[in-house]
């Protein structure tokens, strides 16, 4: 059955390539720009509240980190929004997907939090949100 579901991406993802629908480096950059801001971002929030370097030291952290992930989250939508044809939908929900999958493991490593079944299958519900983002043929 794998088998079978691997053949079939592999031609849709060949078929994508060829009728050249979507540029998947532009894409690949973007979403690259997205995670580093998601990153980022997780940062700028919960820093000054968990970690103890920055509760004492760093009020202003959060205000002057605003300014490079703007740019950052402008940049990576630009980069999407031009890899997939001018189509605005997917760079929100692979930027959301991408904030999912990095809260949780950066959560998971400065809380101590586990990563327990419900936050499993959200992170491969997002993983499935995006494989149909990017394979999807719309017209």
């Amino acid at each position: 059955m794998l088998g079978v579901f691997y053949y079939v991406f592999k031609i849709h993802l060949w078929y994508i390539c060829k009728k050249n629908i979507m540029d998947f480096i532009k894409i690949g950059i973007g979403s690259a720009f997205l995670f580093i801001s998601q990153l980022l971002v997780w940062f700028q929030i919960y820093a000054p509240v968990k970690i103890e370097w920055f509760k004492d030291r760093a009020s202003w952290f959060p205000y002057i980190m605003a300014i490079p992930i703007s740019f950052m989250f402008i940049k990576g939508v630009d980069y999407v929004v031009l890899g997939t044809g001018g189509v605005m939908w997917p760079s929100r929900i692979i930027g959301f997907c991408l904030g999912i999958i990095s809260f949780a493991f950066l959560t998971s490593y400065f809380n101590d939090e586990p990563i327990t079944l419900k936050t499993t299958i959200c992170i491969l519900l997002c993983v499935c949100i995006l494989a149909i983002q990017m394979l999807w043929k719309s017209n």
